[in-house]
């Protein structure tokens, strides 16, 4: 492992001038925030699906494919897909 070499990892690239934001998307696992938040997780009826508590960083494992909306605890929402 001392010669292990690790490419195409990188850190999400958020564009600073906008609002809430959110990386990978479309994702199929793991979505990171602009900041660390409350955050919930609704369908496309408008039910809630999760929330996730101060973090920046969630799992949507388990969650069904589709659109979604991600709404920040300041009130911000963006539109997330699941494959």
């Amino acid at each position: 492992f001392d010669q292990l070499t690790v490419t195409g990892l990188q850190d999400p690239e958020f564009d600073q001038t906008s609002g809430f934001q959110i990386y990978p998307n479309p994702t199929t696992r793991r979505v990171h925030m602009n900041k660390v938040t409350d955050a919930a997780l609704y369908n496309e009826s408008g039910q809630r699906v999760r929330v996730f508590r101060n973090t920046d960083q969630f799992d949507v494992f388990g969650i069904n494919p589709g659109t979604y909306f991600v709404q920040s605890a300041e009130g911000e929402i963006t539109k997330l897909i699941i494959q």
